[in-house]
């Protein structure tokens, strides 16, 4: 009876090492792809979400797919940043293992972009443009003691722009 256990066990490790493997690779060869098609400098990081992940491949839905990529260009955007959570995502296995991303569907996205503030200035025509936080002093003068803290109002401190 404990040779029957333990070989059970064996068995269920080895299939879920197996599914770990198998999303590892999933998550590289999307990721190759994505690099691919974007023309990126360095490999997006993917993660594909939900248990287990073999299950998902062959019915080619899956729960969620993490995405976050830098250095993509769009227009006069030469450097963003995206983060992009994919929920309820229809892609084929066959398809997406051939290549092609293009039938892949997600019924909701969430996702994130961040424009660096010099490719936001060439974007708007100021060449030299910079956005920092305010320093301590300009939210002293901004907001002095004893006035009525604006951020419960959800008002929020200035972005200095220079």
């Amino acid at each position: 009876m404990r040779k029957l256990i333990i070989a059970v066990l064996v068995i269920v490790a080895l299939a879920v090492a197996a599914d770990f493997g198998a999303a590892a690779y999933g998550e590289y060869t999307i990721s190759q792809q994505i690099r691919q098609q974007f023309r990126l400098a360095s490999d997006p990081s993917v993660r594909i979400e939900g248990f287990p992940f073999l299950t998902q491949a062959v019915g080619g839905r899956y729960t969620a797919i993490d995405i976050e990529a830098t250095g993509l260009s769009v227009d006069s955007l030469h450097d963003l940043d995206v983060q992009a959570v994919l929920h309820d995502v229809d892609a084929p296995l066959s398809e997406v293992s051939a290549g092609d991303l293009h039938s892949v569907r997600a019924a909701r996205v969430d996702g994130r972009i961040v424009i660096k503030d010099s490719d936001l200035g060439r974007a708007i025509g100021i060449e030299d443009l910079r956005i920092q936080p305010p320093s301590a002093q300009e939210l002293q003068d901004r907001f002095p003691a004893g006035t009525p803290d604006n951020s419960a109002r959800g008002h929020r401190a200035p972005i200095k722009m220079t």
